[in-house]
């Protein structure tokens, strides 16, 4: 189908019911036109494959394997397929399936049009839940990036919608597998390394693009930047993406939980990334949770509701209604009792004792400091040294020991002064107090004190 014979189907029905109204896209193997439903008057979306395409047999088989999946999937968040077919007339195939009002997402990323957390919060929700939905019919999407998510603006808020299926794989093992040997399924930008490497797709897979979508709309950059197809392959297998706590782009705060799944759907390994669309759902619930008001404080729960009196069973033995309710309110967290005979814990533990002995160490230093400051200031100060010039002669009615004075010989010269240890040591007072005697006592006697004091 080239340029002429696309225009050619405008206005056009087809299969007399499908009336072809304006080409709204165009992709690999065809077209997507906008028309209507002439039995209900609805809009809807039809899908042609070009002309040239229609004769090759594996777009074929693609095309119906498309339309085989689209029919086993009901979602909200998935586009509905109405029918498909082959026009008599023209000989046409096509497809027809709901038209999904809204723009790609790439265009939101292209433009800059930034989301709230709170609405990227929700569109994650929303395709989570679409591929839970996939996985479990065993449909793998292989193909998931902006293009392929229509965003639209409600009263409601964001609603996301996951679109062509045209490289998905059912997994079954009866189905003729449609890929070829070195044949790349899927776009490189947002490719899962098993995929470049030729390993089998899951839905691990679908979650890895998915991690390079909301990775691109936190922050406004591609996680695997490069310039030709080989860099980009090279760096989903072995690059590392920027942290987005570095380059977020959203006004708001940096929410680091939302951040660290990105993150984990971006890891290398399949088995590194969450285990299902389901189990990252789940998270990502628990991580909305976080967000709302912290918890008030425990109040008491409400009274029961009055219930009518049954009639008194004379046999029954009476209860009351109001223990039976509280016990089913707080059964889930009460306290569990403690038992009576459980041994006191002993006063003197090994903690206890190691702190006491610091304690008493600690003591003992300070009040030797106090002690040794004190004796300094009241010991009396010491006779400053005579001079060397001075001659030294003791007093001439000094009596001095006969064993410390050395006579000197008669013939010998003028005497000098002989400065001995003894002679020096007579110069002190002889009544000088001993502090140093003192304070060792005093010490000793604080120790004994202390030692007494750390016994239990």
């Amino acid at each position: 189908m080239n340029a002429e014979s696309h225009e050619s189907f405008i206005g056009r029905t087809l299969d007399k019911r499908w009336r072809l109204d304006r080409l709204i896209g165009k992709g690999g193997m065809g077209y997507v036109f906008e028309g209507r439903q002439l039995s209900v008057d609805r809009p809807i979306a039809v899908k042609l494959i070009r002309e040239d395409a229609a004769s090759e047999t594996r777009i074929i088989s693609r095309f119906f394997r498309e339309a085989q999946i689209l029919s086993q999937l009901h979602h909200p968040h998935v586009v509905t397929l109405y029918d498909f077919g082959q026009d008599e007339e023209t000989g046409a195939l096509f497809m027809v399936m709901e038209r999904v009002r809204g723009r790609p997402l790439s265009e939101l990323i292209e433009q800059r049009e930034r989301l709230t957390v709170a609405e990227i919060f929700e569109l994650i929700e929303q395709l989570l839940g679409a591929l839970a939905v996939v996985h479990q019919a065993e449909i793998v999407h292989r193909d998931l990036k902006p293009e392929n998510i229509l965003i639209e603006r409600r009263p409601q808020g964001l609603h996301a919608t996951l679109i062509d299926f045209g490289v998905a794989r059912i997994d079954e093992p009866q189905l003729t597998r449609l890929t070829q040997t070195g044949v790349l399924q899927g776009t490189p930008h947002f490719m899962a390394p098993e995929q470049i490497e030729g390993e089998p797709s899951t839905g691990r897979s679908d979650l890895y693009a998915l991690g390079v979508v909301l990775y691109e709309v936190l922050a406004g950059v591609s996680p695997f930047p490069g310039e030709t197809l080989m860099s980009i392959l090279m760096q989903h297998l072995s690059g590392t993406p920027e942290p987005l706590r570095v380059c977020w782009a959203l006004p708001e705060p940096l929410h680091e939980g939302l951040a660290e799944l990105v993150h984990d759907l971006l890891q290398k390994r399949p088995e590194q990334r969450p285990a299902s669309a389901a189990a990252a759902l789940e998270r990502l619930r628990a991580l909305r949770g976080e967000e709302a008001p912290a918890p008030r404080a425990p109040q008491a729960p409400p009274e029961p509701a009055p219930q009518p009196a049954a009639p008194a069973d004379p046999a029954a033995p009476e209860q009351a209604p109001a223990t039976r309710a509280l016990g089913a309110t707080f059964d889930s967290w009460s306290a569990p009792e403690l038992e009576d005979d459980a041994p006191a814990p002993p006063l003197w533990t090994p903690a206890r004792r190691a702190l006491v002995g610091a304690v008493a160490a600690l003591g003992l230093i300070l009040a030797g400091l106090v002690l040794y400051i004190l004796g300094r200031d009241e010991a009396p100060p010491r006779e400053a040294p005579p001079a060397a010039s001075t001659p030294l002669q003791p007093p001439a009615s000094a009596a001095e020991p006969p064993d410390q004075v050395a006579a000197a010989p008669a013939s010998a010269a003028p005497e000098e002064p002989a400065v001995t240890a003894p002679l020096t040591s007579t110069a002190a007072p002889a009544s000088a107090p001993t502090p140093t005697r003192t304070r060792r006592g005093s010490t000793r006697d604080l120790k004994n004190v202390l030692d007494g004091m750390r016994q239990p």
